[in-house]
């Protein structure tokens, strides 16, 4: 049980802890709403100091930008509590636009500064002249418990990312050697083999989360920062070169089961390698120069050509892993690293962040509405509450289905807190008493929340029920405006849920289409040669498309059409990489050469972008094999070579790719 294991009940000792710091140093203060500084505490608490500290780095600036916006719509919108609302309820859907957009750690800023701006200025929309105090006492009560949940984690037990980094590391790097060498050796059927390659992908896009934390607490992970993201892009590119060394196994074998055989004895000898990385690299490139037919036989022969681009891609892998390993060693022994590596470029759906910022600027329009026409002195909270639940849940698939459950686990903390309002807190008259009588239920909140099982129910009841006891130095309830608060509350995130439901409740289906469509698009982008995307920028978009595929089509795998896209999505990325080397070859060749170059890259770009006229698969083979042809020619020279593999790539991964719709 989460309760009784060692760690989970450490976390709960220091969060709640933490929050009864937190809460008396508001309480000595005398700030207005002391409850803000001890829920805060639980918002920003994680296992892990570095994602404390990150999580709380960004919520201070989520908090500023937010308070700043409310004093600044407040003074400017004064007079008009319609248009305060609108510039408001605009707001939060232009931030949570950017929450969905940003998808790095630092989109929950945004997402704060979202719903804060809110919390400040819809309950003094009627008294705009105290906004700048309202605001004020809000940064403080926040950063108050931010503070202290950030030294408490430094001080209390630390436990670092940096640790976990490098251990994910070593176990992608175990993954990858593991799944490298089964291709290699042909031993890649069964469920296992495919559960490596997801877990490749997945932890791909874990890391990088990861890597963001990690610098915050372990100073020998932030000076080899530019090395761990080499590291993760280097192993994202030997799962690319290992599915186009398992495709070329194949069809050799099919097509030539005597080159197969007699390159079977150098494919053993780099698996061994992979097991013993020491040395010998030299000897492998030796060997596979060796095993490469020449130019003039690649341009004679088609199986030539295929076996030339086997072992280039071979001679990759080699580079690739003994890049990886060395790099794995030296951040191990905590060195600088000096190589130049920029942030990844992610895939961003601005369709699914727009539809996501108009949700909640219609869900918080519709609540500000009901509160004006209906004159009820509580709407505000509702209008507040609808801004929280469609942002919270703004990135996920089905977020109606998620706010759905947290108004569910909201109505649970709502009947804890009454009990306590009614039945505890009467009896409290001093602070020591009423950390006794909080211990009970918060304790056991907390350790639920270092469960990654429990996390998504213990969070909401826990910070609903802080929020909802609005703890205060002096003991006054007013049981009318507690069950006005509590009808606001599910008034707001039933609203949510309701818009949600119709404006985005679109699934995961629609989202692996919306991925499937932006890969063919940057496809068809590169056929064009848009100068934007370069490789850096199609990688990154196309490793964190992949990130994304994995955990949805296993939500789809049941439907036949569906369970061949994630090697459709990594046959893209060949033909992608294929097209870059393309355009950067092509205007080294003979003019007569770049017009057939020309006609192939047209052929593409109307079949990824879907123009009609030669988007015909057919046509689009007839076009490959005469653009080979052509090239085959011996005037074209290096550059000619370097195209001919190149169209030969695109040729061996374009068949995998299915017209989906």
């Amino acid at each position: 049980m989460f309760l009784f294991d060692i760690r989970n009940l450490t976390f709960a000792v220091k969060a709640f802890g933490a929050s009864m710091i937190a809460l008396y140093i508001a309480f000595a203060l005398d700030l207005p709403h002391p409850s803000w500084s001890m829920l805060t505490v639980f918002i920003v608490a994680q296992p892990l100091a570095g994602m404390v500290q990150s999580k709380a780095a960004y919520r201070v600036m989520g908090t500023i930008a937010g308070s700043v916006f409310a004093v600044f719509a407040t003074t400017t919108f004064a007079g008009s509590p319609e248009l305060l609302t609108l510039a408001l309820a605009v707001w939060a859907g232009v931030c949570v636009y950017a929450t969905v957009l940003d998808r790095t750690p630092r989109s929950y800023s945004f997402m704060l500064a979202g719903y804060t701006a809110g919390i400040i200025a819809f309950p003094v929309v009627d008294t705009p002249g105290i906004i700048f105090d309202t605001a004020v006492a809000r940064c403080q009560e926040i950063i108050l418990g931010i503070l202290v949940m950030v030294v408490v984690s430094q001080v209390v037990f630390p436990q670092r990312v940096g640790g976990m980094l490098m251990g994910r590391l070593t176990a992608w790097l175990e993954d990858a050697r593991r799944w490298t060498r089964d291709v290699v050796t042909e031993r890649t059927a069964g469920p296992e083999r495919e559960a490596d390659r997801h877990r490749l992908i997945v932890n791909a896009a874990a890391l990088d989360g990861l890597r963001v934390h990690a610098s915050y607490d372990t100073p020998e992970l932030r000076a080899a920062e530019a090395g761990v993201r080499r590291l993760q892009r280097l192993l994202q590119m030997l799962l690319s070169n290992v599915v186009s060394v398992q495709d070329r196994l194949g069809t050799l074998r099919r097509d030539r089961p005597d080159l197969h055989d007699a390159i079977n004895p150098l494919l053993t000898a780099i698996a061994d390698w992979f097991d013993e990385p020491a040395d010998g690299k030299a000897a492998l490139l030796e060997r596979l120069a060796a095993a490469e037919p020449s130019d003039e036989a690649i341009r004679n022969d088609p199986d030539a050509l295929l076996m030339r681009s086997l072992c280039a891609r071979l001679r990759d892998l080699v580079l690739y892993w003994d890049e990886i390993v060395g790099l794995h060693a030296a951040i191990g022994r905590g060195e600088r690293i000096s190589v130049r590596e920029e942030p990844p470029s992610l895939h961003r759906d601005h369709f699914m962040a727009a539809l996501s910022g108009a949700s909640a600027t219609v869900a918080v329009l519709l609540c500000t509405g009901f509160w004006i026409a209906s004159g009820w002195s509580h709407g505000y909270l509702a209008a507040m509450m609808a801004a929280v639940g469609c942002s919270l849940f703004a990135t996920l698939d089905e977020p109606a289905r998620a706010t759905a459950k947290f108004l569910n686990l909201s109505i649970v903390a709502m009947m804890i807190a009454s009990g306590y309002l009614l039945f505890v807190l009467p009896g409290v008259n001093s602070f020591p008493l009423l950390v006794a009588a909080l211990v009970p239920v918060f304790i056991p909140l907390a350790a639920a929340m270092a469960s990654p099982l429990h996390f998504p129910v213990a969070l909401p009841v826990l910070i609903t029920t802080a929020a909802t006891l609005a703890l205060q130095n002096s003991y006054q309830i007013d049981f009318a405006d507690f069950l006005n608060g509590g009808i606001a509350q599910v008034i707001g995130l039933g609203t949510a849920v309701v818009v949600l439901t119709l404006m985005r409740s679109l699934g995961a289906d629609w989202t692996v289409q919306r991925l499937m469509d932006a890969i063919r698009s940057d496809l068809a982008r590169l056929a064009a040669g848009d100068s934007r995307l370069d490789r850096r920028r199609f990688e990154g978009r196309m490793y964190d498309r992949l990130g994304g595929l994995v955990p949805r089509l296993a939500l789809t795998s049941d439907r036949p059409e569906r369970r061949n896209l994630l090697r459709d999505a990594l046959a893209g990325l060949r033909i992608g990489l294929n097209l870059l080397a393309i355009r950067r070859d092509r205007d080294m060749l003979p003019a007569s050469e770049r017009e057939t170059v020309d006609t192939v890259l047209a052929a593409l770009r109307r079949y990824f972008g879907g123009a009609g006229g030669g988007s015909d698969i057919d046509e689009l083979r007839r076009v490959l094999d005469d653009a080979t042809a052509r090239l085959s020619a011996p005037e074209t020279g290096p550059a000619g070579t370097e195209v001919l593999l190149s169209l030969f790539g695109i040729r061996h991964a374009l068949f995998h790719i299915q017209r989906t719709s």
